[in-house]
């Protein structure tokens, strides 16, 4: 069965715009979220908001630059400083961790939020 280019050609369109719009629906789905938790040996220590004026927080061993976009580690007293290498997270997808100083940072996901790996 050969088909007309009057069908071919619509339902390539029409396939390419599902396609596009299920990869921004999936790009988007690690939204930045506006809170920080800070946990220290599995315990909530800190709750931060996200803010337009950057500010850094001290933790005693490990300090945080948090700014509108997200939060880095800045400096740590651990001897390898893993958790500063990690750079800043932007949204629910990653974590900071901090393994000597026992310390984890992580932003807020959407309620409901997917994810895309776990579907959970």
């Amino acid at each position: 069965m050969k088909m007309s280019n009057k069908i071919l050609i619509p339902a390539v369109i029409i396939l390419a715009v599902v396609c596009l719009t299920g990869a921004y629906a999936v790009i988007n789905s690690a939204n930045a979220g506006s809170t920080v938790y800070v946990y220290k040996d599995g315990k909530l220590v800190k709750t931060l908001e996200l803010s337009e004026e950057p500010y850094t927080v001290d933790l005693g061993t490990n300090t945080l630059y948090v700014e509108s976009d997200g939060v880095s580690v800045t400096s740590a007293d651990c001897p390898d400083k893993l958790c500063m290498k990690q750079g800043k997270i932007k949204n629910s997808s990653r974590s900071i961790v901090c393994l000597p100083n026992r310390i984890v940072i992580e932003i807020d996901g959407k309620k409901g939020e997917v994810d895309a790996v776990a579907g959970r």
